[in-house]
């Protein structure tokens, strides 16, 4: 009669194996305050939670002029920037839908004359002393002969909150 034993061991070493590996990424699930063993500056930090006092951290980013940090405020996931002294400077957050968008933004959106184009995606973006949603369109699928998106143009819809169109860039 053949013996389970081996097949046992190896499961209990797979388990073993997978709780250590387990617990050791434990710390990287957390919100560190830490970027691969150098920690974000204190006033970075108090800058930050300044802005967002309910705000879980993510994670910390090192960027060339500052610092990136992903969080969630509110059960909303965002990306905000600040620079190296802790000056806030932006913050991002994607939307999946229009459908999610304030509806002054909805109506503008309907009204600005790109509303049949095809949605590619939808960002709000706060700076200090500016606020407003971005959408990025294009016209569809124009293919050439080789099937590639040749002939189809892409734009970059800005709105205010209040849901005028305040400029429009061609995207290349």
């Amino acid at each position: 009669m053949p013996s389970n034993f081996g097949v046992q061991n190896e499961c209990i070493m797979k388990l073993i194996f997978f709780s250590v590996a387990a617990l050791l990424a434990l710390p990287a699930l957390g919100a560190t305050q830490s970027l691969g063993g150098k920690s974000v500056p204190g006033n970075v930090q108090s800058a930050f939670h300044q802005q967002y006092p309910q705000a879980k951290v993510i994670r910390w980013t090192n960027e060339k002029n500052g610092y990136r940090v992903k969080f969630e405020d509110h059960n909303v996931k965002y990306l905000g920037y600040l620079t190296g002294n802790g000056q806030w400077k932006e913050t991002d957050r994607k939307y999946p839908l229009t459908r999610d968008l304030p509806q002054a933004v909805r109506d503008g959106f309907r009204n600005s004359g790109y509303q049949t184009f095809n949605i590619d995606g939808i960002h709000e973006v706060r700076t200090p002393g500016h606020h407003e949603y971005d959408i990025a369109v294009d016209n569809g699928n124009y293919y050439d002969s080789n099937d590639h998106d040749n002939f189809t143009r892409g734009y970059m819809l800005h709105f205010a909150a209040d849901g005028k169109l305040i400029r429009v860039e061609e995207l290349s």
